[in-house]
């Protein structure tokens, strides 16, 4: 289901250039229809969770620049004035005196690591690492986004074609109704039967109030998906769901082609090499460390009878120094890390073939899935047209009375059973459809942004 839903986003990333800067329709007095690209740009651009992706990987850019700074020296410099009074330790002369002390101490330091097992140079590695994962969450979140966006948009399309059912009912009903009232007033159908033709127009009256109330509450769902402020008015554009079907390739052909071109999988690949950087900076903990430090100080004190100048420079004091850490025994820390580093590299490796036969899997069941869809789609219309037709039939011998509102009814509830089944596979077929669109095209979208 990860993958599904990683899937449908990607479609949208095929059809429509992301790359371009997308401006929502501007809103006016009368609703602009927005289309299924205006959402998808939108949302791409507005999604809260995307931009949180978009901050982590800043984030990430910012720990690798530290990473490379840390190979930069450090430097820092300190000013101390002292006034003391009584017995106290000239901190110039280390003499003990018992007098009035003023005092002023001057120092700079440096220090650089020159070597630490190669510590630095691994971490740079890894943080270049945490930067492509972090990029990678980031086109994950996008194809999430994408696919939330094209299933709330068709669900809507979807039932707004419910709505034009509806009135179509309704539209039937009214001539229905027209004809018994007609039927009545000279007397060939009883004040009874009037009534219950009436019921049943407020009946389909209800059903297409339900039916626009519905597709309001779908519209709603995607103006908040979208994010979009209460305040502007929002509408979709209305078309027909596709029912144009395309070749379908085989699992293996498909699987081939795209398996290193989606985020699941080069996560999955990032994070086994993670894992290898993390082993190597804990291999780094048995290695010595050598850092070269370097400093220079000076001092006044009135003490002493020469001038605030002349004492700087007759004291000042540069040092410079080799500093050699070794470790010998560390409670066996860097032995566990090297240990618990293998196991997460084997647990890595694990989920990647796990990645992969999620992959297959899914493609294999979609391919499978999508065939199933075709086949529906034209038994469903086959039946809606047959049901509809029988519809007609019903209506025309009802006005005439050759046929009692009971077996209109049954023969009206089967079309719009029949109709609500060619919606539903209308709709399946065509989410299908943009899922294979999707996996295809995922070859040239990664190559593009590469």
């Amino acid at each position: 289901m990860k993958i599904i839903f990683s899937i449908l986003i990607a479609l949208l990333l095929v059809q429509w250039s992301i790359a371009q800067q997308p401006t929502h329709p501007t809103t006016s007095s009368s609703v602009q229809a927005w289309s299924l690209e205006d959402c998808i740009h939108y949302a791409l651009i507005n999604n809260v969770q995307l931009n949180q992706s978009k901050l982590d990987l800043s984030t990430a850019e910012n720990n690798l620049q530290q990473a490379k700074n840390n190979r930069l020296p450090t430097l820092a410099a300190n000013v101390l004035q002292q006034h003391a009074t009584g017995r106290t330790i000239d901190p110039i002369t280390s003499d003990f005196i018992n007098a009035r002390l003023r005092s002023t101490s001057l120092a700079a330091s440096a220090n650089i690591t020159l070597w630490n097992g190669g510590f630095l140079k691994t971490d740079i590695q890894k943080n270049k690492l945490m930067v492509t994962q972090n990029q990678f969450f980031v086109d994950r979140a996008k194809n999430d986004i994408v696919l939330t966006t094209i299933q709330a948009y068709m669900t809507a399309l979807t039932l707004y074609e419910s709505i034009g059912i509806a009135e179509k009912t309704i539209a039937n009903a009214l001539e229905q109704y027209r004809a018994a009232k007609g039927r009545h007033a000279v007397g060939t159908l009883s004040s009874i039967d009037l009534s219950t033709y009436k019921a049943q127009l407020s009946t389909d009256t209800l059903t297409l109030i339900n039916a626009e109330n519905e597709y309001r509450s779908q519209v709603l769902e995607l103006k908040q998906l979208l994010e979009i402020p209460p305040s502007d008015s929002f509408d979709i554009q209305k078309i027909a769901l596709q029912e144009q079907a395309y070749p379908i390739p085989t699992t293996a052909e498909l699987y081939n082609e795209i398996k290193e071109h989606m985020p699941e999988t080069k996560l999955s690949h990032v994070d086994l090499h993670l894992k290898e950087t993390e082993l190597k900076l804990a291999k780094s903990g048995y290695y010595p460390k050598l850092s070269l430090r370097g400093g220079m100080m000076s001092g006044y004190t009135n003490t002493q009878f020469f001038g605030f100048a002349r004492q700087l420079q007759n004291n000042f004091s540069p040092n410079v120094a080799l500093d050699l850490s070794i470790p010998i025994f560390a409670q066996f820390t860097n032995r566990t890390n090297v240990k618990n580093a293998k196991l997460a590299i084997q647990r890595a490796a694990l989920e990647s073939k796990k990645q992969d036969r999620e992959l297959y899997g899914t493609l294999e069941k979609l391919l499978q899935q999508s065939r199933s869809a075709t086949a529906q789609l034209r038994a469903a219309r086959d039946a809606e047209q047959a049901a509809s037709l029988s519809y007609q039939l019903a209506n025309r011998k009802n006005s005439l009375g050759a046929l009692s509102l009971a077996e209109l009814i049954v023969i009206k509830n089967e079309y719009l059973n029949a109709a609500d089944k060619y919606l539903q596979a209308k709709l399946t077929f065509a989410l299908y459809q943009k899922l294979i669109a999707f996996y295809q095209a995922q070859t040239t979208t990664d190559q593009n942004q590469r």
